[in-house]
């Protein structure tokens, strides 16, 4: 409850923004989505427009790459395409740039004063995460761009939840990658993880369990890629991964999950259906690094 309070503070009272930070954040938004376009159209070898589904699929099965139907091609449909296929990669980092173009784009024109007056939530996913509307402030806490440190906090992100990680399991390889990468190194070995892939996201997506064909849409890379990458950091954190099984272990036996002092159940840990008990069990996980 003291949590609602303080958002219903900063949803009353706004959240101070750097709008001149996002400002800039949109101009170099603007040159990237630009820039993907353009490369995209090229690599194609033929102008389309690659905003219209229809467009983008006649162009697709004019290549070979897309069935022969009618259809439009969805979102979903070309990021399982990525992986084997660099145009279909180019498409969908185009799209995603320009989603992220059109959040930036928002949040500076419901900018008022310095001030964004968003909406708070933490019961639209099961793990508790804060979310925000009208507009989202992810990206102006991903530019530091949100002045209010104590609600940033409340967001988490991937370097936090790594830190939760480290700290729970003591795996001490784990520990040492940290201060590999605070010294300016990567963040893992390089033969874990595929070229262009974030290294700290594909940890933590290995981490909660995700299945392997939402981290080859997540990431845009291929079954088999996904699968090494995953082999290897369980290889290379085993305690980590050895604490995780144990964690979620408990999990579904108790019904619920619980660590410091705090508990929280979630539907599906005692399910007989798989599928929803894998779900709940990786909601755990999110719950757990807050993430």
């Amino acid at each position: 409850m003291q949590v609602e309070r303080f958002l219903i503070d900063r949803e009353r009272d706004g959240v101070c923004v750097d709008t001149g930070r996002m400002e800039k954040v949109k101009d170099a938004a603007k040159i990237s989505v630009d820039a993907l376009r353009a490369n995209a159209i090229t690599s194609a070898g033929v102008e389309f427009d690659i905003d219209s589904p229809k467009a983008t699929a006649d162009t697709l099965r004019k290549l070979g790459i897309w069935e022969k139907t009618t259809r439009p091609v969805r979102d979903t449909q070309l990021e399982q395409l990525a992986g084997e296929h660099a145009l279909v990669a180019m498409i969908v980092k185009y799209r995603r740039e320009r989603k992220r173009y059109r959040e930036i784009e928002a949040l500076c024109t419901a900018a008022k004063n310095g001030r964004v007056y968003a909406s708070f939530s933490q019961i639209k996913t099961p793990h508790d995460r804060l979310l925000s509307s009208s507009p989202s402030l992810d990206e102006g806490i991903a530019a530091g761009a949100v002045q209010d440190q104590q609600l940033v906090g409340l967001f988490g992100d991937a370097e936090a939840a790594l830190e939760i990680l480290q700290e729970v399991s003591g795996d001490l390889v784990l520990h040492g990658d940290f201060k590999q990468r605070k010294s300016g190194g990567d963040f893992l070995p390089g033969n874990l993880v595929a070229e262009g892939v974030n290294h700290r996201e594909i940890l933590l997506s290995a981490a909660i369990g995700q299945p392997e064909p939402a981290i080859c849409r997540r990431f845009l890379i291929r079954r088999e890629q996904a699968a090494a990458i995953r082999s290897g950091v369980v290889s290379r954190y085993q305690r980590l991964f050895a604490w995780l099984d144990e964690f979620k272990r408990l999990s579904l036996v108790q019904g619920f999950v619980e660590y410091g002092g705090k508990r929280k159940y979630l539907a599906g840990l005692r399910s007989s259906d798989i599928d929803k008990r894998n779900k709940a069990v990786r909601s755990a996980v999110r719950w757990l690094i807050r993430y």
